[in-house]
């Protein structure tokens, strides 16, 4: 056994493990938790942690990685995972490679196809007469109520956005 460690491994270890912690700081708090999950789903999977579980995936070749990531579609369908899910965990996967690729530790594209979804619910909202309503039902109650609305309705913000809105923000 060699004591000797090459100190480019070295320094190819460590640019893997700030590949993982560079790819989720530049993402927003939801996405980064969403995906953090995601990567310690893919550990879990490899029986491994997350990060070293997408560490040893981007040192892989690129056909071993592409086994891989189609083993764990194919695990996560068989698990009854929803195909966003799967989608989105494909998404994390496709996503770190696009990084290491950037940062010119693999030269390799993981093309994996998402799972085809079906819409399953109507996604299309109350339509503009009934925001109306709402909004004329909102003035009647309260100011703060009718702000929230018009936040929500104007600008197209998300529930948690509205809710983490500070005064001194605005």
């Amino acid at each position: 056994m060699n004591d000797i460690v090459n100190p480019a491994d070295t320094q190819l270890a460590d640019l893997q493990h700030k590949l993982v912690l560079n790819f989720l700081a530049g993402k927003a708090r939801n996405t980064a938790r969403a995906y953090s999950g995601d990567f310690r789903a893919f550990g879990t999977f490899c029986g491994t942690t997350g990060a070293l579980a997408i560490e040893s995936f981007v040192q892989a070749e690129k056909s071993a990685a592409f086994a891989l990531a189609l083993k764990w579609r194919t695990a996560m369908l068989d698990n009854g995972l929803a195909p966003a899910t799967i989608n989105r965990r494909l998404s994390a996967l496709r996503s770190v490679v696009k990084l290491a690729r950037m940062a010119g530790m693999v030269d390799w594209h993981l093309e994996i196809d998402n799972v085809p979804t079906q819409a399953y619910r109507d996604t299309s909202g109350p339509g503009v007469d009934a925001v109306k309503k709402m909004l004329a039902l909102a003035v009647e109650r309260s100011p703060r109520e009718y702000a929230v609305f018009r936040l929500l309705f104007d600008l197209g913000l998300r529930r948690s956005e509205v809710a983490d809105l500070q005064i001194s923000g605005i």
